[in-house]
């Protein structure tokens, strides 16, 4: 932060162009620049413009058969321009741009590198976790995103093993690990009248289940079914976009594991139904091959229902898997046998399920509420401001989760 506290020396808010997706985008990185527009606008220490990163929809509708790389050039020389227009016309203390580096990365150069030319401070925002990894022969995108890495003033990342990676690499950039943030009074007020988990008809291992996301096998949603088709109680749900093949092959391994109507595909729903689907359940679950630091699981500790995850990204940081006060449960990516015994073992244990979600619900408010995060964004873009006119500082400065 600068010497004041506030803003630049003067006074003045510290101006942050933003480079990101935004809704009516889907995904993680949208939500996160909705919830961060809102809370900036409260504050008076910084002046934020955002340059919507989002696909055109004329673009990805007129291309045709055009390979994607060719679609993800035409839509990245747009961005470039309306990062150059900004530029120009704001007079940024800080470019702020968000990116799931590997391909991206070729755009983060010229980004960082216009961040430069205009003496504004780079700083790359990485919404993928394993950043980082060291390779004896890295791979074109892995050295691109070094290179662009390397042209930043400061690179925020979410997991812990990231921020590891990168200790001691990044020369004079400066590193932060932040967490994504939740808005806690939008999510209760969605769901203020809904319904409370199922009852249980007196089954000691009857809980519903429910999975929200992209219904597709990197999630491992099969793996999912069939851990609770092998659980005698347990009903399944799935929210979220869904391809015919995948939902046959759901109903093909709830016809195979057990008899009577225990899974359920219901495709994809708005977002606040998709909350009322978390309220009615009794615990969420992500068996997620590769994740970075998703909502969902977010979403569900903010409505006080445990969680199942895998080890995959920040999901047993953000759940505290190994920790004194857990939310949830993590089990080994791919581990059929762990994952069916860690949704069993809740199904048996309704006060481990209250703990667990009422344990979610404090470290959301605690760690993860905007209110919380967002101030530790802003600092961050002031020291790195503070840092770009200082023509750098030639130490690594991690600033972590405070």
């Amino acid at each position: 932060m600068t010497a004041d506290g506030n803003g630049d020396r003067t006074g003045r808010p510290t101006r942050v162009l933003l480079v990101s997706p935004s809704p009516p985008a889907t995904g993680g990185i949208a939500t996160w620049t909705s919830i961060l527009l809102r809370e900036v606008s409260r504050r008076s220490d910084v002046l934020v413009r955002h340059a919507d990163m989002a696909p055109d929809p004329q673009i990805q509708g007129g291309i045709g058969p055009v390979p994607r790389v060719v679609v993800r050039s035409v839509q990245s020389g747009r961005d470039l321009f309306n990062v150059a227009r900004g530029l120009v016309s704001f007079r940024p203390h800080v470019l702020h741009v968000t990116t799931s580096g590997g391909l991206g990365a070729v755009r983060d150069i010229p980004m960082m590198s216009l961040a430069r030319l205009s003496r504004a401070a780079g700083v790359l925002d990485f919404h993928v976790s394993r950043v980082g990894a060291r390779q004896p022969n890295p791979p074109w995108r892995l050295r691109h995103e070094r290179r662009a890495i390397a042209l930043a003033t400061g690179v925020r990342v979410l997991d812990r093993a990231s921020y590891r990676q990168l200790q001691g690499t990044t020369g004079r950039t400066r590193l932060w690990q932040l967490p994504n943030m939740i808005d806690v009074d939008r999510v209760d007020k969605s769901v203020a009248v809904g319904p409370s988990p199922r009852p249980t008809g007196g089954n000691p291992g009857a809980i519903q289940v429910v999975f929200v996301g992209r219904v597709v096998r990197d999630k491992g949603v099969l793996e999912l079914a069939e851990a609770c088709g092998q659980i005698e109680g347990v009903t399944l749900e799935y929210v979220g976009p869904v391809t015919e093949e995948m939902a046959r092959e759901l109903d093909h391994i709830g016809r195979r594991c057990r008899a009577g109507r225990w899974l359920r595909v219901l495709g994809d729903v708005d977002h606040r139904s998709a909350l009322l689907r978390i309220v009615s359940s009794n615990l969420l679950a992500l068996p997620s091959r590769a994740e970075a630091f998703p909502y969902v699981v977010l979403e569900a500790m903010a409505l006080s229902r445990p969680v199942v995850t895998t080890d995959a990204g920040a999901m047993p940081e953000m759940i505290d898997a190994a920790g004194a006060d857990p939310c949830g449960l993590s089990v080994p990516t791919g581990d059929l046998r762990a994952l069916r015994g860690a949704i069993a073992g809740l199904a048996c244990d309704a006060t481990r399920r209250q703990d667990l979600g009422a344990a979610g619900r404090r470290r959301v408010m605690q760690r993860y509420s905007a209110g919380t995060v967002v101030p530790l964004i802003a600092e961050m873009w002031q020291e790195v401001a503070a840092s770009a006119r200082r023509q750098r500082t030639p130490e690594i400065e991690g600033g972590g989760i405070r």
